[in-house]
């Protein structure tokens, strides 16, 4: 975090009401250091105390409390945590594909080819419903019967069989 927590109060950290270290930047001269805060005088305890006004007038940024080696291992131990609870996550995804997988392997095996041809009919006559919607004019099926005629024209003036492939 770099910028003061409150905006409209530059100057104050995180947590005014407790006394504690905060990290401070320096943009000018690229240089993070700890400051002292006082929450009884609501002032940083640098030389002659500098007010949240003179802080944020200074330009320095608040980058964030200084941790204590304590609650340094607490977040290490709550970033472990995290780690293991998004790893649990991803175990969980990879097992659910798999069974997704080896489900839809089952239903295609119980669909047997007698079961398609009963309905091939009524897949095809659905194909040529799409077909129809996709083309309603019919400009496809006109234009293939052109370049269809067109071939045949090219055949006779080259007497070949227009049906034979190269």
């Amino acid at each position: 975090m770099i910028g003061w927590p409150d905006p409209g109060k530059p100057g104050v950290p995180l947590t005014p009401e407790r006394d504690g270290r905060h990290w401070l930047f320096d943009a000018e001269s690229n240089v993070s250091f700890p400051e002292l805060w006082v929450a009884g005088m609501g002032a940083w305890a640098v030389g002659d105390a500098w007010t949240p006004r003179i802080v944020a007038e200074m330009g320095l940024h608040y980058q964030g409390p200084v941790l204590m080696p304590a609650e340094a291992d607490d977040l290490k131990d709550e970033l472990t945590l995290w780690k293991e609870v998004c790893y649990g996550f991803q175990f969980d995804l990879e097992s659910a594909r798999a069974e997704n997988a080896r489900l839809r392997a089952a239903l295609i095996d119980l669909l047997d080819d007698a079961w398609v041809r009963d309905f091939g009919e009524w897949f095809e006559d659905r194909l040529k419903q799409a077909r129809a919607a996709l083309d309603p004019d019919g400009q496809k099926e006109r234009r293939e019967k052109a370049l269809s005629d067109l071939a045949e024209m090219d055949a006779d003036l080259l007497d070949i069989d227009p049906e034979m492939k190269p």
